[in-house]
C-alpha cells in the first residue's frame, strides 16, 4: 500500500449489486486498501419488501448503522426490528437474514475474525 491514508468521496463511486443478487450498495474500502482485518466498508440500500437471503460468515463479523428506514434482522433465532439510528453486530459464524419494512439506507463494515 502506497500511502497511509485514504480520502474520497461516495459521489464518485458507483452502486453495484450486491453479493446477495438483491440490493445496492457502494463500497468506500476493501481489505486491499487498509492495514487492519476490514474487510468491506459500505454504503448500502434495500427497497421496501426486497429481502437478504439466510447467509452465513464463517470468518467475519458485520456492523450495520442504520441512516433511514426500517429493517428486519434475524439472527440464528432472534428477531430485531432496527431503524433509523440503530445499530447491529452479526457475529461470526452466525446465520443471518435482513428484510426492508421499508426503504432503508445504512453502512456497514466487515471485519475479519
Amino acid at each position: 500500500m502506497e500511502n497511509s491514508f485514504l480520502m474520497g468521496s461516495i459521489n464518485d463511486i458507483d452502486f453495484d449489486l450486491t453479493s446477495h443478487g438483491v440490493g445496492l450498495k457502494k463500497v468506500l474500502i476493501t481489505h486491499d486498501k487498509c492495514h487492519s482485518n476490514l474487510q468491506q466498508f459500505a454504503y448500502g440500500s434495500l427497497v421496501a419488501g426486497e429481502e437478504i437471503e439466510e447467509h452465513v460468515h464463517p470468518s467475519m463479523e458485520e456492523f450495520y448503522y442504520l441512516i433511514s428506514g426500517k429493517l428486519s434482522f434475524r439472527i440464528e433465532n432472534a428477531c430485531f426490528n432496527c431503524s433509523k439510528g440503530d445499530y447491529i453486530m452479526v457475529p461470526c459464524g452466525e446465520v443471518h437474514q435482513m428484510n426492508a419494512i421499508s426503504n432503508v439506507t445504512f453502512v456497514y463494515f466487515g471485519v475479519k475474525i
